[in-house]
């Protein structure tokens, strides 16, 4: 077994032999955590641009600290040996044993495109291979299955500040200054009184009159009108993208710790995808590894290296446009009168000949065409 002298990893210390790893019994906490399932939902639901890198990162590390809490789930990545009838005395329990107890009490770090001279064996390392569209998932416009979703902030007021033409405080009625030609008062929309209390219109008497709640004691000088709902829409777009990520297993000294490592990340992979990959966002994953070499690149340390291929799907998502929501839809009225057979529509504000419903060709009353 080679010896690399005393060096410190985070909180251990190596000390002879690769592997004579001792961990701080009273630090053993931070690196053995039960994870508990389902997540929160918060967890869940993923929007913006897809991190994948962090969320795989975040996977493994939470997935290790789960498998040193639980140790029994170790004999499941280990099983095949002991139980073939041809490996079972040169790899039973006693081998399996061995590759428990080096998992333990090993500190095993997860990087994102590391600095090589920066590593520490063994560790895991993550990389991006390739990111492109799937374009046979694209829709219309990448409109989302979500189309528009209700922003917070901003809340803008309608009108500028007025003050009541009159208020009755038992009844709740209140009348109002003439107000801009685009806005109209609906139910559901605020009066916000001068100390930014808000008061929920309840019943639109007229144009100028409306009604909040009987009894409301306030200072309705400097008054606004705001719409029902706070906020803005915002259009929402998305876009599924294929995703591939190279994930390295590294150890030193000897090779033999590289095939227990690469066990247990596959066994993540498998086990833990559901849960920590595809309920956040990693979704349709597959994977498949490579050969163990030795790995030239670390250049002070005999070092071999096995690289397993993630990929999965995730999606994209972007705001497109941003609006002011429709409060209330207010149409003039139009009233029909007929006598007999014959009905005419009046006081409409337009002639019905050239309202927009009436067409070159019109199949209802031929005598209009042209």
């Amino acid at each position: 077994m080679a010896h690399f002298g005393a060096r410190h990893f985070g909180i251990f210390t190596i000390s002879g032999g690769a592997g004579d790893f001792l961990p701080y019994p009273q630090q053993q906490d931070i690196m053995a955590q039960t994870l508990e399932l389902p997540l929160p939902d918060t967890l869940t639901r993923i929007v913006g641009i897809h991190q994948s890198d962090i969320i795989i990162r975040s996977a493994l590390v939470t997935a290790i600290a789960d498998l040193r809490a639980n140790p029994w789930l170790l004999d499941y990545v280990f099983a095949s040996l002991p139980q073939d009838t041809l490996t079972w005395k040169e790899y039973g329990e006693k081998s399996v044993q061995q590759a428990k107890q080096w998992f333990l009490r090993t500190n095993i770090p997860v990087k994102i495109v590391p600095v090589l001279n920066e590593l520490t064996l063994p560790c895991i390392t993550i990389s991006l291979v390739s990111s492109s569209e799937v374009t046979n998932e694209a829709t219309i416009g990448d409109v989302h299955s979500e189309a528009f979703e209700q922003s917070g902030q901003p809340w803008p007021a309608l009108t500028t500040p007025f003050s009541p033409t009159s208020y009755n405080q038992s009844t709740g009625m209140m009348a109002i200054p003439t107000l801009p030609d685009d806005i109209y008062v609906a139910p559901g929309m605020y009066i916000i009184d001068k100390v930014g209390r808000p008061h929920e219109i309840l019943e639109v008497v007229d144009s100028l009159v409306l009604k909040i709640q009987p009894g409301t004691v306030a200072d309705f000088r400097d008054s606004v009108l705001k719409s029902g709902r706070s906020g803005l829409v915002t259009s929402i777009e998305s876009s599924s993208f294929r995703e591939s990520y190279r994930i390295g297993v590294h150890v030193g000294g000897e090779p033999a710790p590289l095939v227990w490592l690469h066990s247990i990340v596959v066994f993540i992979l498998m086990r833990y995808k559901e849960a920590l990959l595809e309920a956040r966002g990693f979704e349709r994953t597959t994977h498949g590894s490579s050969d163990f070499t030795r790995d030239t690149q670390f250049e002070s340390e005999l070092a071999f290296s096995r690289y397993i291929e993630l990929n999965g799907h995730v999606r994209q998502y972007w705001p497109k446009a941003v609006a002011s929501p429709i409060d209330a839809v207010i149409m003039d009225p139009i009233r029909v009168s007929g006598e007999n057979a014959s009905v005419k529509v009046a006081d409409a504000g337009v002639d019905p000949d050239e309202a927009l419903w009436v067409g070159d060709l019109d199949t209802i009353n031929p005598a209009r065409r042209k």
